[in-house]
C-alpha cells in the first residue's frame, strides 16, 4: 500500500512538491536526508571531502554516472533537473570542475536549502520543472537527470526540454529505474526528440542493490529518529529499505537500474 501511495502520489506535481517540502521540514540541516538518491557500490573508493563521507554510496552513483559516460565536464555548462537537496550537484561541482552547474527542482524548500547550504563557485539553484525548463535553447553542454523519470507525469516533455536546452552535441546523462519489460520503450522515448545513444545502456542494478544493503542500518536510524511513526513505512519505501517495494523489485530484476548516455 505504501508503495502504491508513493508511486501514484509523486506523479502528481503538487503531491511531489509537498512531499519534498516536508522532507526539508523533517531534516532542515540536511544531516540525514541530504543525498536522497539511491547509491552505487562497485567496491571502489571515490574521492570525497570529509563532509561527503556520510553519503559516500549515493555520491558514488553521481561519480559513476559521469566517469562511465566518458564525458569531460571540466569547463562545461551543466544542468541537473530535479536536483533535490543538491548533494549530487555539489559533488560534481567540487570534483569535476564544470564552468557552471545549475540545479532546478519543483520543491521550493529544497531550493532554499540548496542556496543556504552550498557556497561553491559556479553552483546555482532555482525553482523549476524538468517538463518546462525555462532556459533558452542551446544553454547547456550537459543535462543530468537522476531518479526522476519514473515520477514525471509527462516524461516525454522532460526529454524534449532537455534536448531543447542542450547545445549542439551536448550530452544527456540519465540514471533511473525502469521495469524490465519496458526498457525498449524507455530507450525509444529517450531518443524520440533526436538524441542518439553515445554508448550502450549500462545495467547497474546489482551495484545499486548492494549499496541499499550497505546503507540500510544508517537509513533506518535516520527514519526512526526523524520521521513520525505513522509515516515511517512510506519513508522506508522511499529509501529503498530491504524488504520494501523498490528494493524487492530491484533485487528480483523486475526493475532494472540503468545508466544511459545520449548525445544531441
Amino acid at each position: 500500500m505504501e508503495a502504491l501511495i508513493y508511486q501514484k502520489g509523486l506523479r502528481n506535481k503538487t503531491a511531489a512538491r509537498h512531499f519534498y517540502n516536508y522532507l526539508n521540514f523533517l531534516d532542515p540541516a540536511g544531516v540525514s536526508f541530504r543525498a536522497i538518491n539511491y547509491g552505487f557500490d562497485d567496491g571502489k573508493m571515490i574521492p570525497l571531502n570529509p563532509q561527503e563521507q556520510a553519503h559516500c554510496f549515493r555520491l558514488a552513483l553521481y561519480n559513476h554516472l559521469v566517469v562511465a559516460s566518458g564525458v569531460d565536464l571540466k569547463g562545461k555548462r551543466v544542468l541537473e533537473t530535479a536536483v533535490g537537496r543538491g548533494a549530487g550537484a555539489s559533488y560534481i561541482a567540487r570534483h569535476f570542475r564544470p564552468k557552471s552547474i545549475h540545479g532546478i527542482d519543483i520543491s521550493e524548500r529544497s531550493i532554499e536549502f540548496d542556496r543556504d547550504y552550498y557556497h561553491i563557485s559556479g553552483l546555482t539553484f532555482s525553482a523549476g520543472d524538468a517538463e518546462g525548463i525555462g532556459f533558452a535553447p542551446n544553454s547547456f553542454d550537459a543535462v543530468l537527470d537522476v531518479e526522476s523519470f519514473h515520477y514525471y507525469p509527462h516524461p516525454e516533455r522532460a526529454i524534449a526540454e532537455a534536448y531543447r536546452a542542450l547545445d549542439k552535441e551536448g550530452y544527456y546523462l540519465v540514471a533511473d529505474m525502469v521495469p524490465a519489460g519496458q526498457i525498449k520503450g524507455f530507450m525509444e522515448g529517450l531518443k524520440a526528440p533526436g538524441f542518439r545513444l553515445a554508448k550502450d545502456p549500462e545495467d547497474i542494478t546489482e551495484n545499486v542493490v548492494r549499496s541499499l544493503q550497505n546503507e540500510a542500518d544508517q537509513k533506518e536510524v535516520a527514519i526512526n529518529n526523524q520521521v513520525p511513526l505513522l509515516l515511517r513505512p512510506l519513508f522506508q519505501v522511499f529509501a529503498g529499505q530491504p524488504g520494501t517495494f523498490f528494493y524487492n523489485e530491484l533485487q528480483a530484476k523486475r526493475l532494472c537500474y540503468l545508466n544511459v548516455v545520449l548525445q544531441k
